[in-house]
């Protein structure tokens, strides 16, 4: 799976750059071949997926023997959402291709949405399992002979992931969701609680909690959801649950079909590649989400990941529409809506962000999560006291923000910082510290704000030099060990180490206004002038213009002033 996770997407655009497009009309122009060629190329590169599938099945269609074109248009199709239209290109190349897993496993599914369980059978069969296969096909043949009406076959199809030394986690989760829909009450009780501390996700703990309640020990699920609640804050997926627990009502099993179980498959495949960060799993999560919703549209869980998925590519636009798929009024729609505050942020839409939070903050006045999104709008905005006063309302609202969440104080601490409040801030900067003191850039900010201000410099230097340990090819945190030595004038190591820290970040407007200080005490004064002309072009405030302008025309003072404080 990971090289097919890595490649995806990417592969789509290598190869497009080899491809000629075909001869050209009126290349501007989308409605020509040539046109389309060009438009799905620059949407593509935008990474907008559905926009790019339109255009490049426009193409195949003035070259349809080009199989080449004929797989990036599948890809593409697929992963803008076009499902049906991604199975359509599919069985072409199914005819050309056979050796494609993705291909195949789309072509099952469609089987599967039109209720065709024993031919989508027959084709899974036809597949190789190789790579990634091994670990998907007896999850989907096993889902697949469940809608077949063949339990005992379901629960088998699943021995190569339950039969080992370490059984999969993934095999399990499916066997007590089969359990479950089956009927089976005490195999899914036993299945579930063998997934142990991973059984802390949204899902297993309301399939769990369901089976409890189905079991009698009504007293056991509340338990199981007080623990979730305690752990994740402003997560209010489980609040209907919780609603029907309170009102002693009967759950039905969280999964309501086949088609449901397979979707429920997909996602949580989806979900663990998406943080698989180092594997770079987004594109593949993005399939995989585009296919749990194919075959389950209403599916609150995979809308949100989809979601965040099209956010992390920096697809705002499309991650705004995933999370508004998801009906206003409901628990699910205004995590959703937190989340597409984010998006806005993603944009720089900062006042459309939020409007939205002060909306979210309106309708559930008592939840954290839209204060912390109003506090992070008016940090992005520079809005820099705006945002104390939410990230404070936030802590109101959740006292363990002010304890156990590092981020939260260093967010607000840089708040406080650029918002001239100096003693609130050194106090949120050392708590977070002490919860996270290896983190690189929380050491150099507070390190950098307290050598700006001429307070505690060996504590400065001593933290400014442990994130240089941490992070040595940061190209700000660099700058700050350069301050370092320019404020206590050692000023050839200043240059040295400034000079290296310019190669690292060439376009910041501080670093090159720092690196002509250097330049200007050691009697480089042509190239001084050369990088303050560097930062005054590049500088949006940070650091002021007219204090450039003042150092270009007049040079430096014999004694000057601190520099302004610079965030990173």
């Amino acid at each position: 799976m990971t090289v097919w996770r890595t490649t995806l997407l990417a592969s789509c655009v290598a190869a497009t750059a080899m491809l000629r497009p075909p001869a050209a009309e009126a290349a501007t122009d989308p409605r020509t071949v040539s046109g389309a060629y060009l438009a799905g190329s620059h949407a593509l590169v935008a990474r907008d997926l559905p926009a790019a599938g339109r255009f490049f099945s426009q193409v195949l269609s003035a070259d349809p023997d080009n199989l080449a074109l004929l797989r990036r248009s599948f890809t593409l199709t697929l992963a803008g959402g076009d499902v049906d239209g991604a199975a359509k290109l599919a069985q072409r190349l199914d005819t050309a291709d056979t050796s494609d897993q993705l291909v195949r496993i789309t072509l099952v599914l469609s089987d599967a949405k039109a209720g065709q369980w024993r031919g989508a059978l027959d084709r899974l069969k036809s597949m190789e399992a190789a790579g990634s296969a091994k670990s998907i096909t007896p999850i989907i043949a096993a889902w697949l002979r469940v809608g077949a009406g063949d339990g005992k076959a379901a629960l088998s199809s699943l021995d190569p992931l339950l039969k080992q030394a370490r059984p999969d986690a993934l095999g399990t989760i499916q066997q007590a969701l089969i359990l479950d829909y089956l009927g089976d009450l005490d195999g899914a009780q036993k299945a579930y609680e063998a997934l142990g501390d991973m059984g802390g996700t949204v899902r297993l703990v309301e399939g769990l909690a369901g089976v409890y309640q189905r079991q009698g020990q009504r007293d056991k699920a509340r338990q199981l959801y007080s623990r979730f609640a305690d752990q994740n804050g402003d997560n209010l997926l489980l609040e209907p649950a919780i609603q029907r627990l309170d009102k002693g009502e009967r759950p039905q099993p969280i999964i309501g079909s086949p088609a449901d179980g397979l979707a429920e498959a997909l996602f949580y495949i989806a979900s663990a590649v998406s943080q698989d960060r180092e594997a770079q799993g987004g594109d593949t999560a993005l399939i995989y989400s585009r296919l749990a919703l194919y075959l389950r549209p209403d599916f609150p869980v995979a809308q949100i990941l989809l979601g965040d998925v099209l956010a992390g590519q920096d697809q705002y636009q499309n991650a705004i529409a995933a999370y508004e798929s998801l009906p206003d009024g409901t628990p699910a729609g205004w995590m959703a809506r937190v989340r597409e505050t984010l998006a806005y942020e993603g944009l720089e839409q900062f006042d459309k962000g939020i409007a939205l939070a002060s909306d979210l903050v309106s309708e559930r006045p008592d939840s954290q999560a839209g204060y912390l999104r109003l506090g992070d709008l008016y940090r992005a905005k520079e809005d820099f006291a705006s945002a104390v006063v939410a990230y404070d309302d936030a802590a109101r609202r959740q006292k363990r923000l002010e304890e156990v969440d590092w981020t939260f104080l260093y967010r607000r601490g840089i708040a406080l910082e650029r918002a001239g409040r100096f003693d609130r801030a050194e106090q949120d900067l050392r708590r977070a510290i002490g919860l996270n003191p290896d983190h690189a850039n929380l050491l150099n900010y507070l390190g950098y704000s307290l050598l700006d201000r001429g307070k505690a410099l060996q504590e400065a230097e001593d933290l400014i030099r442990k994130a240089v340990d941490l992070s040595p090819n940061d190209g700000y945190i660099i700058d700050s060990l350069g301050w370092v030595y320019y404020r206590t004038n050692q000023m050839d190591k200043a240059v040295e180490t400034l000079e290296k820290a310019i190669s690292l970040k060439p376009e910041d407007p501080t670093i090159n206004d720092h690196l002509g200080d250097a330049y200007w005490r050691v009697g480089r004064k042509l190239e001084a002038r050369y990088q303050w002309e560097a930062a005054l072009r590049t500088t949006e405030g940070d650091p002021p213009k007219d204090k450039i302008e003042a150092k270009l025309a007049n040079g430096l003072p014999a004694q000057e002033a601190s520099a302004p404080v610079k965030s990173n």
